[in-house]
């Protein structure tokens, strides 16, 4: 386990085999380079191999470290950038040493999908690993994928959980002036939560009545603006939070931008107050994606085009499992009460 030398200002590595030291080494700049080469001096000692000296460039972490770096530079989400992060660190803790980026092949990563008790999880892991691969393919450090050839698992499909009308009106009754005009707001726009939180003023037209969101939900990351039209429910609530306009968010935290544990909860909160089952701020969503499909009014592009998705083919995939406008169901019904004209077995009489 490293620890902090206070002579040399720096982390120190030891690394004991079976109880008995074998290596120590210290002038390590963070505890992560320590224990990177605790864990190669540790492999490289079982195996007879020379005890490694510092990082490399060819090395595991040094070249995610590079590619987390880069994502970084190209503004990728916090959230994004730390799931990266953890899959890299749990990669390293599986082998149980810092690989070499050309030693790792298609058995490797294999074997740690194999690890993960998910087949989610691993089919997530291999995703990351193979977008890093990709990348330093790209930047000419490697010339093959060892994750090209490793196949998913399979994995049960993830329908979203839409919650009725009713539930949602329970939570909206039982809701904050705040919590109501934020929700409120997410519902008629069929917005995502970050794009709500992320609102300013300037993006609010009373005169067009039109509102314009801004998403990264697209292909390369980039920031695009969205226009919708705002109906009369939501410019009333908007505009009441325009009488009382304090900075330049609509929606803020004593006049600081909204971050994501600042709101984190409300609505588990308030299903929980309500007595109906959890869901999230994206079942708004979803919920109004089923209402829009079920209502039979508005065409796939007229829906693609409030959900603000680029192809119909994303709409179409995103409706399935939410709703089932077929009238299949009738026509089996109207089929089988016709025995004169089918010879279809009716429906049995109760005595």
């Amino acid at each position: 386990m490293p620890t902090w030398d206070k002579k040399t200002k720096s982390f120190k590595g030891r690394v004991r085999i079976s109880g008995h030291p074998q290596a120590t080494k210290t002038g390590f700049r963070t505890r992560e380079d320590a224990k990177r080469w605790e864990l190669n001096t540790k492999h490289a000692l079982k195996n007879n191999q020379p005890i490694p000296q510092t990082p490399t460039q060819d090395l595991f972490s040094q070249a995610s470290s590079n590619y987390i770096r880069w994502c970084e530079d190209h503004k990728y989400k916090p959230g994004t950038i730390d799931t990266k992060l953890q899959i890299f660190r749990d990669f390293v803790t599986h082998l149980k040493f810092d690989p070499d980026i050309h030693d790792i092949d298609q058995d490797t990563i294999e074997d740690y999908m194999r690890s993960r008790k998910r087949a989610k999880t691993a089919n997530r892991h291999r995703r990351e690993l193979n977008t890093f691969f990709n990348w330093m393919i790209k930047k000419d450090y490697l010339d093959i994928n060892p994750c090209a050839k490793v196949e998913k698992y399979r994995e049960k499909k993830y329908y979203p959980y839409v919650p009725p009308a009713e539930d949602v009106n329970k939570v909206l009754l039982l809701a904050d002036d705040f919590q109501y005009d934020f929700l409120q707001t997410i519902y008629h726009l069929s917005a995502r939560r970050g794009e709500v939180m992320k609102l300013r003023w300037d993006d609010v037209n009373f005169k067009t009545k039109t509102v314009y969101l801004w998403t990264s939900k697209r292909q390369g990351g980039e920031l695009e603006r969205d226009t919708l039209k705002m109906n009369s429910t939501l410019e009333g609530i908007l505009k009441d939070r325009y009488k009382e306009k304090t900075c330049e968010w609509v929606f803020h935290d004593n006049g600081r931008e909204l971050t994501r544990t600042k709101i984190e909860g409300i609505v588990k909160r308030l299903c929980k107050k309500a007595g109906v089952k959890h869901f999230n701020f994206h079942a708004l969503r979803h919920h109004v994606a089923a209402l829009m499909a079920a209502s039979k009014k508005l065409s796939l592009i007229d829906i693609q085009r409030q959900l603000r998705h680029k192809l119909a083919t994303t709409t179409n995939t995103y409706l399935t499992g939410l709703v089932n406008d077929s009238n299949a169901a009738d026509i089996i019904a109207e089929m089988q009460t016709k025995t004169k004209e089918t010879k279809i077995v009716p429906i049995r009489k109760k005595k």
